[in-house]
């Protein structure tokens, strides 16, 4: 990504403080390589506004949006599909639950920009096996 895109990036996690003024100035941004660096950078304290957002406005690619399943602890939800009676997790599962449905039904379209999902060796296993066990 060219120095005059990164510096956007960056002006947008420390110059605006308001989520109202961060998702104005990103619903604004088509390039998918800046809304793939803001997300590597998100600080997920901050809630599932924003991440909502960029995934609803349709200008992401796959890897941005196996990106944001990840550090939104998607891993979890695919080990443990049973919907929770936490009211505190209901907001996650919801988003969490509609991107991996986008993401399987192919929403996203596959672009220049990569994604490797750092899952250790263990968790694939386990994830696999667990996978497995549950389909018979």
């Amino acid at each position: 990504m060219d120095k005059e895109k990164l510096a956007i990036v960056e002006k947008l996690k420390c110059d605006y403080e308001e989520e109202k003024e961060i998702i104005e100035c990103l619903s604004k941004i088509n390039d998918s390589q800046m809304l793939h660096v803001y997300m590597l950078n998100y600080n997920w304290d901050d809630g599932l506004n924003i991440p909502q957002m960029i995934v609803e406005n349709g200008k992401i690619e796959l890897s941005t949006a196996m990106l944001i399943f990840y550090m939104a602890d998607g891993y979890s939800y695919l080990i443990d599909r049973e919907e929770s009676h936490n009211p505190l997790r209901k907001n996650w599962e919801i988003f969490i639950k509609d991107l991996y449905q986008n993401i399987l039904q192919g929403k996203f379209t596959k672009g220049e920009i990569g994604y490797k999902v750092p899952l250790s060796k263990v968790q694939k296993y386990c994830f696999c096996g667990y996978y497995l066990l549950r389909r018979h």
